[in-house]
């Protein structure tokens, strides 16, 4: 019996800067997502983030998850992680990135639970399509992402039972 889970944002919380970011500048994107930025907030958050799985189209898994692993943790994190785990927490990561990427953060961290955004990987290629099943629970004012950290929240709450922080 876990006493609570702690659910965590991966860019931004744990790491200390946005993946996509990160992988834009090692892959000289910027611009591109920089126009994809400018046109974000008049579209529903599930089309943005096709638009921007779409820049990493033909990149290689392996490419990928080594500019990823270049991405710093913040200042205490493990720590924290580790207090929360002593503490017979549960811990979880909710992204609107990619789970390739959030589970591997999960392994180095010792995370329990990863809900990301799942894509297409043909023979070790990104083909840059989502694969995930959409689950907003589209409450007012919702942007309407694929990866619904509500949805994630309420689905742990349901199966353990304890408290979500």
């Amino acid at each position: 019996m876990l006493n609570a889970i702690f659910v965590f944002d991966m860019d931004g919380t744990l790491l200390s800067r946005r993946t996509v970011d990160v992988l834009c500048n090692v892959f000289n994107l910027n611009g591109r997502l920089k126009l994809i930025d400018s046109v974000s907030p008049t579209l529903p958050a599930y089309r943005v983030e096709e638009m921007v799985a779409e820049l990493f189209k033909g990149k290689s898994l392996n490419e990928m998850l080594s500019v990823f692993d270049s991405i710093p943790l913040n200042e205490g994190v493990e720590e924290f992680v580790n207090k929360v785990r002593f503490h017979g927490c549960g811990t979880a990561i909710a992204t609107d990135s990619y789970t390739f990427l959030a589970k591997k953060l999960a392994i180095k961290l010792n995370i329990d639970f990863v809900y990301g955004l799942d894509v297409n990987i043909q023979d070790n290629i990104f083909t840059g399509k989502i694969v995930s099943d959409y689950r907003c629970l589209e409450i007012p004012s919702c942007r309407r992402y694929y990866i619904c950290k509500l949805w994630f929240i309420r689905e742990l709450k349901k199966k353990y039972g304890c408290p979500i922080v």
